[in-house]
């Protein structure tokens, strides 16, 4: 057997060597080459062609530094070292794939705040904290605790719902001071055809017309306009509402919320109370008995009951930039004639469902799909289905996508 010398340990089996190097989560800016690489930078010096080998990471290094200038100082250094520097890509990817499966871990709290302050981190933005501060107004901690008051119950929890989406989307309305009018309008309509764009250079016979490629290059430049600090510590603040306990004693502090009279539009069966005046700070509480949503609100809350989801947590104008459901119980239908579940572009979408076997169907653009905003899917237990198209099952431009489903025998198809 091939064996390499180690200073520490001396003589050890080089695949045992290279695992060990390949698990490993030193710093990536002090770690050596793994044991591994240094096995095949030998193979190919012994075998002659040595200096070819070298060659290959060589141009992607000349590469990466060529194709940072054109975006604007987006290049992820990550992913440039790790285009850079192939023998890092194991230990990056452990470090993404490990800050990802928290709220997933059997014997782990399904916390998601945590996990965007690790994107945070992997997006070469600054840590939670830092982030937070650049959100000057308002004090999401503060408000976060009166929420969480236990004496805040029914109707009154309902209105501090209301105010918190209401800053939530304030913070929001000022991700974009640099774009223009136009841009706005690109952000918001431009996204679709983006998408088929994008499609179509994947295709061996298509070509992109000039509308196209100009659609492209113009829909590129956004992500050096947008605050992606604002959006991810926003982003952080919109998760708090899917915290372990916050939902563990969510149904008890609502369920006897008196009931209101009046119809809201976009929801037809047991609506059982409003909070707010505008959209971007409506919450829909919704009982026990089978609805079926059309509407948007900001927040939607159901107690249960087998619903019809033909919208849930969809941000695709500047109406309400925070859309949020918590769905507590039920087997639930999410359909879509448009975009989503779960889509967000230049705002937070995020769908929360507590348990029930549910069935999640999306055509392009759904289940946790982003530009230039965050979307997340978070499904606690239940024997689920994923169908969709393309773009879409954790898929983002310039932004987050996370689809996480924690429990149960679930099925996925996409094309």
């Amino acid at each position: 057997m091939t064996k390499l010398p180690t200073p520490a340990r001396g003589w050890i089996p080089w695949i045992a060597l290279g695992a060990f190097a390949f698990a490993q989560r030193a710093r990536l800016d002090e770690d050596p080459k793994p044991a591994l690489w240094q096995l095949l930078e030998s193979s190919a010096e012994a075998k002659g062609f040595r200096a070819d080998f070298d060659a290959v990471p060589a141009h992607l290094a000349a590469m990466v530094a060529v194709s940072k200038a054109p975006l604007g100082g987006l290049a992820l250094t990550r992913v440039s070292r790790a285009l850079s520097q192939p023998w890092t890509v194991p230990a990056i990817a452990l470090e993404l794939r490990d800050g990802l499966a928290a709220p997933v871990e059997p014997k782990g709290a399904a916390e998601l705040v945590p996990v965007i302050d690790a994107v945070t981190r992997w997006l070469d933005l600054e840590p939670a904290p830092a982030a937070a501060d650049a959100v000057p107004n308002p004090d999401f901690d503060a408000l976060w605790r009166r929420i969480c008051a236990p004496e805040v119950v029914e109707q009154a929890l309902l209105e501090m719902l209301s105010e918190y989406l209401a800053a939530c989307h304030g913070a929001l309305d000022r991700l974009t001071p640099a774009l223009g009018y136009d841009e706005l309008v690109l952000l918001r309509e431009g996204f679709p055809d983006w998408c088929e764009a994008f499609f179509r250079t994947h295709d061996p016979k298509a070509e992109l017309t000039p509308t196209e490629s100009a659609l492209s290059e113009r829909y590129r430049t956004l992500c050096s306009k947008v605050d992606r600090a604002r959006l991810l510590a926003t982003t952080r603040a919109v998760v708090r509402l899917a915290e372990p306990a916050f939902l563990a004693t969510l149904a008890k502090r609502i369920a006897r919320t008196p009931r209101s009279k009046g119809k809201v539009d976009g929801f037809s069966g047991d609506v059982v109370a409003v909070a707010g005046d505008g959209v971007e700070c409506r919450v829909v509480l919704l009982g026990p008995g089978k609805t079926t949503i059309t509407g948007f609100a900001a927040l939607v809350i159901d107690l249960g009951g087998d619903d019809t989801w033909k919208r849930a947590a969809v941000v695709e104008g500047p109406e309400a930039l925070a859309q949020v459901v918590i769905d507590l119980n039920g087997d639930d239908s999410y359909e879509s004639a448009g975009f989503g579940p779960a889509y967000a572009v230049g705002g937070v979408a995020l769908l929360v469902d507590v348990r029930g076997k549910d069935r999640y169907e999306s055509q392009r653009l759904g289940q946790a799909a982003s530009s230039l905003g965050s979307a997340v899917l978070l499904d606690l237990e239940g024997d689920d289905s994923y169908s969709a198209e393309d773009f879409a099952q954790g898929y983002s431009f310039g932004g987050v996508g996370l689809l996480l489903d924690r429990a149960g025998d679930d099925s996925y198809e996409a094309w």
